[in-house]
């Protein structure tokens, strides 16, 4: 049953990791028919604590093509010229039932 809680997160207690499924938008044009978002927080040793969270979205359903095209070319790369695409790709909205994340892919 979903009542509204990220799955693995209980009541009353800060878990590492939370997941949810949701939607992608762009444009008011839905982009993505299913998205898998993750949030979490990464514990090595040296990072500072905004760098410690992170964000991950994997799209499992009805990618749009455009989208797919960009997604492809970033994950054809590495290291600076990934992130170079990632910075350059227009933002999407994913929307869960609980929760609105907005901002460029992660």
């Amino acid at each position: 049953m979903d009542d509204g809680r990220f799955q693995g997160e209980e009541c009353g207690a800060m878990v590492k990791q939370r997941s949810r499924w949701g939607r992608a938008y762009r444009n008011d044009k839905l982009v993505c028919a299913r998205v898998h978002v993750t949030v979490g927080h990464d514990d090595r040793l040296g990072l500072s604590r905004a760098e410690r969270r992170y964000l991950a979205a994997r799209f499992v359903e009805c990618v749009d093509a455009t989208l797919r095209d960009e997604l492809a070319s970033m994950v054809r790369r590495r290291g600076s010229a990934a992130r170079r695409i990632a910075e350059s790709l227009e933002p999407l909205l994913i929307v869960s039932t609980t929760i609105l994340l907005t901002g460029a892919s992660a």
